[in-house]
Parts: C-alpha cells; sequence; structure tokens
C-alpha cells in the first residue's frame, strides 16, 4: 500500500485553478494560432505552452507563456519544434505556433480533406482542425 506521504503531486495540469484558467484563457482567444496562422478558422481547444514548462510552476502560469491551439497543432505540430529545440535546431521564437518554422511544417504536414462529394474541402472551421478526415459537410 502506498502511504499518502509516496503520493506523487497531482500535475499542474489536474488542478481546479488551472481548468478554470484554461476556460478563461480559451474563451478570451477561441482560435487555433497555429491555423490562423495559415488562413483557417479552427476552434481553439488546448492552452499550449509556447516554452514547455517542465514542471515548474512560474513558466507554468505565466500567461504570456501561453498560445491557443487546436489537438492537431499541440499534438502533431508543437511536439516536433519542441524535438527540434531540445536537439538545438530551433530557436525558442520558432515554438509560437505562428512562427515560420510553425508555419512550413503545418503546411508540410496537413492532410487534405475529402468531402463525401470526392473534392477537397476547403474551409476547416468545422472539422476540427487540419488533420482530421472529411466527411461533416
Amino acid at each position: 500500500m502506498i502511504r499518502a506521504s509516496e503520493r506523487r503531486p497531482p500535475r499542474l495540469s489536474d488542478t481546479h485553478a488551472w481548468g478554470q484558467a484554461r476556460a478563461q484563457f480559451l474563451r478570451a482567444n477561441p482560435q487555433c494560432l497555429g491555423c490562423a496562422a495559415i488562413g483557417k478558422h479552427v476552434v481553439a481547444t488546448t492552452v499550449d505552452h509556447v516554452v514547455p514548462h517542465g514542471g515548474d510552476e512560474g513558466r507554468f502560469w505565466d500567461r504570456m507563456n501561453w498560445q491557443p491551439s487546436c489537438q492537431w497543432h499541440h499534438d502533431a505540430i508543437k511536439q516536433r519544434l519542441e524535438l527540434a529545440y531540445r536537439a538545438g535546431k530551433l530557436s525558442v521564437e520558432a515554438l509560437s505556433l505562428s512562427s515560420a518554422e510553425a508555419i512550413a511544417l503545418t503546411k508540410r504536414h496537413m492532410r487534405v480533406q475529402i468531402g463525401l462529394d470526392g473534392w477537397p474541402i476547403e474551409d476547416n472551421e468545422t472539422t476540427g482542425g487540419p488533420e482530421n478526415v472529411a466527411g461533416r459537410r
């Protein structure tokens, strides 16, 4: 049996305070920054930390370090940016989803969406992100 003193403290993102701050930020910043950078209008569902916080509370709560993101940009593009940043291949400025590096990655990894009629879908507003498969029109 694990003693209370041996339990891992809750992650910062699991706290009630984070849930409230996240919701407030997304209400004020409803559009994914990465999608907006390429002219798409996709709802942000995630608050991404531009510079990874690594458990540092100061960096975690620094709102200037937050950017609105759709799940696809957070899971696909931002992870690639952070990997290159940790390898010393990118500057800290490149971690923004509106950076030239992020835009290039987005364009390289974005899938063309095809509607039920067989034609490409131009507008991602209702699809939930650049990566989602079409058929929701």
